[in-house]
C-alpha cells in the first residue's frame, strides 16, 4: 500500500508460506514482509520498511510515535477477530499450496486452536467480527482527516482479510474506508498472483 501511494516501482517476490530459509537468510528471522534495496541490506518491520520508502515525510509528518503506538493495539484487536475466521479462508488462497498448506495449519493451530473446530465455530465469530466493526470508529475520510497516512496504511491492510470471507456482511463504513485507501494506495488483492498462468513461487 505505502509503495502504492508513494508511486515507487518495486518488484514483489512470492515466498511460499513454508519457506523459512530466505527470509532468516535475508534477515535472520523469518519475518514478513521484507524490503531488500541495496545488495545484503534489508529490513522486515513493517514500519521501518515505510519510514525507508518515504521520503518526503508524505506518510509520517502530522503522525506521533503515541498515535503508532495506539494504531498498533487497534491491530492487534482487529487480527483477533479476523483471523480466527479468516486463516481457514486463506488456505484456499494462491498463496498456500502442497506442504505450505499443512505448515500454516500446524503453526496457526498452536495458538487458534485446530482449524476443524473454529470452521464450526463460525457463526459465533461472525457475529463477534460483525459487531466489533459496526462498534469500530471508521474515518469520515482518513484517521487525519483529508489526507492518507501511515495509520490508514496500517488499518487497512489489516481489516483488508475481511475480503477473503465467504458469505460475511461487511458494514458499509467499513467497506467504503477501505476503498478509499484503496483507491489512494492504487491497491489490488493478492494482484502477485495469476491463477490463469503457470505461478511459482521466488526461490532465491
Amino acid at each position: 500500500m505505502a509503495f502504492g501511494f508513494l508511486n515507487i516501482p518495486f518488484e514483489s517476490r512470492v515466498l511460499s508460506y513454508d519457506d523459512e530459509s530466505t527470509p532468516t537468510n535475508l534477515c535472520g528471522e523469518k519475518m514478513l514482509p521484507i524490503l531488500v534495496w541495496e545488495k545484503d541490506q534489508s529490513i522486515n518491520e513493517s514500519i521501518e520498511i515505510i519510514k525507508k520508502i518515504d521520503l518526503d515525510n508524505s506518510l509520517f509528518g502530522d503522525v506521533k510515535e503515541k498515535d503508532i503506538q495506539q494504531h498498533e493495539q487497534i491491530c492487534n484487536d482487529i487480527g483477533k477477530k479476523l483471523h480466527p475466521l479468516a486463516m481457514t479462508s486463506w488456505l484456499n488462497t494462491p498463496e498456500f499450496f502442497n506442504n505450505s498448506k499443512e505448515y500454516f495449519r500446524k503453526k496457526k493451530e498452536i495458538k487458534k486452536g485446530p482449524f476443524n473446530l473454529l470452521i464450526k465455530d463460525e457463526s459465533r465469530l461472525k457475529e463477534n467480527l460483525g459487531s466489533f466493526i459496526k462498534d469500530f470508529k471508521f474515518p469520515r475520510n482518513f484517521f487525519l482527516g483529508d489526507h492518507i497516512s501511515v495509520l490508514d496504511i496500517m488499518a487497512a491492510s489489516h481489516f483488508y482479510g475481511v475480503y477473503s470471507l465467504i458469505d460475511f456482511y461487511l458494514e458499509k463504513k467499513a467497506h467504503d474506508y477501505l476503498q478509499r485507501v484503496r483507491n489512494k494506495c492504487n491497491f489490488n488483492y493478492h494482484e502477485d498472483y495469476d491463477v490463469n498462468s503457470s505461478f511459482e513461487h521466488w526461490n532465491k
